[in-house]
């Protein structure tokens, strides 16, 4: 169930069931690399706490990409001329 460090990483405002929908593409990808993963929701819910990602966690994560979105924004703003 180490494939869901990245993703929850990747994408802290997806929900949980989003997360198990990630995991059961992944499941299937003919690769066969992730072919015994489960990908329930109750399962995907356990993992996360298990690998220490409470909601606390991932809603840290989300704000901290925000504040690269924010960042980025104001950096382009500023390359703006003004009139």
């Amino acid at each position: 169930m180490l494939a869901l460090v990245p993703l929850v990483r990747d994408n802290p405002q997806a929900l949980l069931r989003e997360h198990a929908e990630m995991l059961a593409v992944m499941r299937d990808h003919p690769s066969g690399e992730f072919v015994g993963l489960r990908c329930s929701k109750s399962t995907v819910d356990l993992h996360m706490r298990r690998l220490g990602f409470t909601r606390k966690v991932v809603l840290r994560l989300f704000r901290e990409s925000l504040d690269a979105v924010r960042r980025a924004h104001a950096v382009a703003r500023a390359v703006i001329p003004r009139r």
